[in-house]
C-alpha cells in the first residue's frame, strides 16, 4: 500500500542488505563446527530436542547414533568422513560433530534396521577409504544406535543415555553398530 512500511526508505535499504548479505556469518559460526562444517555440539542438541519432541507428538520412529573412532584426526581426513557422513544420510537427517573424534546423527522417521545399515555402510566406506588418523593408524568407526519406537514413558534424556551404552559397547567391543 501506498505510504506503507514497504515504500519507506529503511525497509528498501534493509531489503537490499539481506540481498545482498543473505546469510549472517555469526549465525554460521554459531551452529556449525569449523573444523568438519557439519552442525556443532550446541546444534546437534537442540535438533534432538525438536526431532524427539516431534517423534513423541506424531508417534513416528527415531533413531539416535555416536558414531566414532580412536584418536584424533587431521582436517583433511575429517572432512573426507564428513562426506562419506553426508553422501549417506537423507536431507531430513541431522549429522553433527559431538567431539573431536564422535559425531551424533539424528534419523528421524527411521526404526532401528534402517539406522543400523546405515552405521554399516558408513562403517564399511570410513574402511574402504583407508582413512588414517594423526599416528598413521587406520579408522575404524564404531556405532552406538538408540531407536525410539518411542516407549510410552521415556524421556530424551532417556533415550541418549542409551544411545551412550550402546555407543560404549560399540567401542569397546570393536563393532560397527550396536542397537540399544
Amino acid at each position: 500500500k501506498e505510504g506503507g512500511a514497504a515504500s519507506s526508505d529503511l525497509f528498501r535499504e534493509r531489503v537490499l542488505r539481506d540481498l545482498a548479505h543473505p546469510h549472517d556469518p555469526s549465525l554460521l559460526e554459531a551452529i556449525s563446527d569449523p573444523e568438519t562444517r557439519l552442525y556443532s555440539s550446541a546444534y546437534g542438541s537442540f535438533a534432538y530436542d525438536s526431532e524427539f519432541k516431534r517423534a513423541v507428538r506424531f508417534g513416528l520412529p527415531l533413531s539416535v547414533a555416536l558414531v566414532g573412532f580412536e584418536g584424533e584426526a587431521s582436517t583433511e581426513t575429517l572432512l573426507e568422513m564428513a562426506g562419506i557422513f553426508l553422501n549417506e544420510i537423507r536431507d531430513t537427517d541431522t549429522l553433527a560433530r559431538f567431539n573431536v573424534n564422535t559425531f551424533l546423527f539424528i534419523l528421524p522417521n527411521t526404526p532401528a534396521e534402517g539406522a543400523r545399515a546405515l552405521l554399516e555402510r558408513i562403517a564399511a566406506s570410513v574402511t574402504k577409504r583407508g582413512l588414517r588418523d594423526l599416528v598413521g593408524d587406520a579408522i575404524s568407526l564404531s556405532g552406538g544406535l538408540a531407536s525410539a519406537e518411542l516407549r510410552a514413558d521415556e524421556h530424551r534424556e532417556q533415550l541418549f543415555a542409551r544411545v551412550r551404552r550402546a555407543f560404549g559397547r560399540a567401542r569397546s567391543e570393536s563393532l560397527a553398530a550396536v542397537v540399544a
